[in-house]
């Protein structure tokens, strides 16, 4: 699995984990993105080879390296769900500029030349925080009702978006259960 995404900086991915552990702490079962994994995608990419990695990774800087930095905002929390019932949580992304949006736009538009299928999907930008199994369903929303409840009094977190990368999952046996699942295998950085 690779996709282009921008990832969180420490002291946001800190944030968001404290914000989470309400559900861990109430022994919710669920596959918890590790902080260090925490990004948001803007193009999700099948079938990655090192050639495409690198036309792909040239592209990038090409067309964003005289972009500048801007801000989006990480909000509330929500699901999506698999019939009816909650499987991933993830954090809602606010872009008042539509600066993010904009980005997703362009990154789309450079690597569908490069033979990269368009997203299928409606794109919503988030960050995943879990993955929940269907037996975790009923417990979890009510959790989620309490959660809620608390969104209307969370700050939402400013977030400056620096960097675009192509990430990609370790290469290896199954999960890493101490550490991160992707690397960053190139990118361009904003200017700030």
């Amino acid at each position: 699995m690779a996709f282009i995404g921008i990832r969180i900086d420490e002291a946001t991915s800190l944030r968001v984990a404290a914000s989470c552990d309400f559900l861990r702490q109430a022994g919710v079962e669920a596959e918890w993105v590790h902080p260090e994994d925490y990004h948001i995608t803007l193009k999700f990419i099948s079938g990655l080879s090192d050639d495409v990695a690198q036309k792909i990774i040239l592209c990038l800087r090409e067309n964003l390296e005289s972009s500048v930095a801007f801000s989006i905002k990480l909000a509330e929390f929500k699901t999506f769900d698999r019939l009816g019932k909650p499987s991933v949580l993830w954090m809602s992304v606010l872009d008042p500029g539509k600066k993010f949006l904009s980005l997703a736009e362009t990154v789309e538009k450079i690597t569908t030349p490069l033979g990269i299928a368009p997203n299928r999907e409606h794109y919503i930008p988030h960050l995943t925080v879990a993955r929940f199994p269907a037996s975790e369903s009923n417990r979890l929303k009510c959790l989620l009702a309490i959660l809620a409840a608390s969104n209307k009094e969370f700050v939402p977190m400013e977030l400056q978006v620096r960097s675009v990368a192509l990430m990609r999952r370790f290469q290896g046996k199954g999960k890493r259960a101490d550490g991160p699942l992707y690397q960053s295998l190139g990118g361009v950085d904003l200017i700030t």
